[in-house]
């Protein structure tokens, strides 16, 4: 019997585009909708909308005994699609356990837009959570690790901790790498070396990209599944990371903490708010 898990990823939009082709893809995300904050969030928590560099951007936290700590949660979805559900999921419980502040960037998205605009918003927006609290966590998850990742290497501000939950981190893999990510496909119902291909071109769009000084960010940990892609990808981020610890999810499948329903997932989204409230 498939795990709840593996039910929710392969219902999933990006698990739907996983093998489609580039002219296919496009069309399918042409239909896209906007995101919007689920009714059960916006009655149990405060939300302040706000606008950083022309986007929207959102701030949730407890009506009543707000924590000191603040996260900002840069979410995944090949930068090509909003939050999903399983997203807004996971804000509802990193409140609930850590009663932080948390905020949610609804950033620009390809192919319309490119890595450097939402990396203006992203960097104005943390900025500002930092000249507001003293303890700040960073969470990004795929695509969306990628942008935390780039955030802290170049920024003076440092995070508390910085926490990636299956980080897409090279936008143009080496042979090598691009091997050891073949040799896992067959086990990812989520992702294929095609569609980071495709999305990756349509982030970058011909311009240079680079990361700042990863061995300077502190306090990193990785999540990631041993049966997803995105597993090499980790493992040698790690590798160039000193101050940075990896949690393995064994045979399970990408942003694995985030998904409801599992002992395994479940012990790993612990893990995460433990640390953000440490």
């Amino acid at each position: 019997m498939a795990k709840l898990s593996e039910v929710i990823i392969r219902l999933s939009s990006i698990s739907k585009m996983k093998n489609m082709k580039e002219e296919d893809l496009f069309t399918f995300i042409s239909k896209r909708e906007k995101s919007k904050i689920p009714g059960r969030l916006l009655k149990r928590y405060a939300v302040e909308k706000l606008n950083i560099k022309g986007n929207d951007c959102y701030a949730l936290s407890p009506r009543e005994g707000k924590s000191d700590n603040a996260v900002l949660f840069i979410h995944g979805g090949a930068y090509i699609l909003d939050m999903d559900d399983y997203h807004w999921h996971a804000v509802d419980g990193i409140i609930k356990k850590t009663s932080a502040t948390v905020y949610v960037p609804i950033y620009p998205l390809a192919p319309e837009h490119t890595y450097i605009e939402t990396e203006l918003m992203i960097d104005a927006l943390y900025e500002k959570i930092t000249k507001e609290h003293k303890r700040v966590s960073v969470i990004g998850d795929s695509a969306g690790g990628q942008i935390a990742i780039k955030l802290l290497s170049k920024s003076d501000l440092k995070a508390k901790d910085l926490i990636l939950v299956s980080p897409l981190v090279y936008l143009y893999p080496d042979s090598e790498l691009i091997e050891e990510m073949k040799s896992i496909e067959e086990k990812d119902i989520m992702l294929s070396v095609d569609f980071i291909r495709i999305v990756s071109k349509w982030w970058t769009k011909g311009n240079i990209f680079t990361y700042g000084d990863v061995n300077s960010i502190k306090k990193v940990s990785i999540f990631v599944g041993t049966n997803e892609i995105l597993y090499p990808h980790a493992l040698r981020l790690a590798s160039n990371i000193e101050d940075c610890e990896v949690y393995e999810g064994k045979q399970l499948m990408h942003t694995w903490p985030y998904m409801p329903g599992d002992k395994e997932c479940a012990a790993g989204f612990k893990t995460i708010c433990d640390i953000i409230n440490k």
